[in-house]
């Protein structure tokens, strides 16, 4: 399997908000909604490291949100399959599609 994946690990992208569990950054700015813009360093970080690296899948890891549980259970979510939508019509894509299988 090592030898036909690659991984790149960011281990800590808004050190300031995971602080005091927020998307928010020390600049008050939710980084969550500052991806299309990128006016805040770790915005313009992570599209860097995404056009180099060029993934097919994307993984969220985190555990800011504790509101977010594993089923029924207490448990934190802290694994999030991301595959959001190109589109305003959400339309599936050929990523989108293989994530759904």
């Amino acid at each position: 399997m090592l030898e036909q994946c690659s991984l790149v690990i960011l281990p800590m992208l808004n050190p300031d908000g995971a602080e005091v569990y927020t998307r928010v950054n020390a600049n008050n700015v939710d980084l969550n909604r500052d991806a299309q813009e990128r006016t805040q360093p770790e915005s313009r970080i992570l599209r860097q490291v995404f056009e180099e690296f060029r993934p097919e899948y994307c993984f969220n890891l985190h555990d800011q949100r504790t509101i977010y549980n594993v089923g029924d259970t207490n448990k934190p979510a802290t694994v999030s399959f991301l595959s959001p939508a190109f589109d305003i019509e959400r339309s599936i894509s050929v990523s989108r599609k293989k994530v759904w299988r």
